[in-house]
C-alpha cells in the first residue's frame, strides 16, 4: 500500500502508526467527539504494536532490480514507535473514560505478550497515563473507573468481571 512517494508500510511502520493516530486525534476533537471510533483506532494500534514488538527494528533496505542493497533507511526504534502510537492519544483522550480504559487494557496486553526488552517504553506510557488520569479525575470513584482496564472501553470483560466480584461480595454480606 503506497501512501506517498517512496513511503510504504512494510518499510516504514511509523507511517501506518501516524495515519491511525491522526484519525484517532480527529475523532477525539471537540468538533467530532467520537470515543468509540477512538477505541477502534486503539484496537488497530494494539495490533500494530504487538507485531512490531516481536520484530527486529533497525532499518529498512532499498534494493535495486538485481536485489542488491542500495540504501539503508534508519527507522524509529521501539521507544519512538510506542511514543508515536500512544502519546497523542493519551493527550487527547485521557479525559474520556472509554479511551482511558482502552489505553490501560492495551498497555496491560502489550505487557503480557511482549518480551522484557520492550517493557520500559510501556512502563513509561503507563506512568504518564496514570499521572494524566490523576490530574483529570478528582473523585476517587471516577479515577478508579477511568483506570480500569477494559478492552472495549466501557462494558468489556474487565468491567463484567468486576461487577460479578462486586455482586458476589454483596450476596455474601446479606443476612
Amino acid at each position: 500500500m503506497l501512501f506517498a512517494d517512496g513511503r510504504r508500510l512494510p518499510q516504514d511502520p511509523a507511517l501506518g502508526i501516524r495515519c491511525i493516530v491522526d484519525v484517532v486525534a480527529r475523532v477525539l476533537s471537540p468538533a467530532i467527539n467520537d470515543p468509540t471510533s477512538a477505541v477502534e483506532g486503539l484496537d488497530a494500534l494494539e495490533t500494530v504494536l504487538v507485531r512490531l514488538g516481536h520484530r527486529q527494528l533497525d532499518g529498512s533496505a532499498i534494493l535495486d532490480e538485481e536485489g542488491m542493497v542500495r540504501l539503508v533507511v534508519p527507522l524509529p526504534g521501539w521507544n519512538e514507535l510506542v511514543e508515536l502510537a500512544l502519546t497523542e492519544v493519551r493527550w487527547y483522550g485521557a479525559d474520556t473514560p472509554q479511551v482511558a480504559r482502552r489505553l490501560t487494557a492495551l498497555l496491560d496486553h502489550l505487557g503480557e505478550v511482549l518480551p522484557p526488552e520492550r517493557q520500559a517504553a510501556l512502563a513509561r506510557q503507563r506512568e504518564a497515563l496514570e499521572r494524566s488520569l490523576q490530574r483529570i479525575y478528582a473523585a476517587p470513584d471516577d479515577l478508579r473507573f477511568a483506570m480500569t482496564a477494559d478492552p472495549i472501553g466501557i462494558g468489556g470483560v474487565s468491567s463484567t468481571a468486576q461487577a460479578r466480584a462486586h455482586l458476589g461480595e454483596s450476596e455474601q454480606s446479606r443476612p
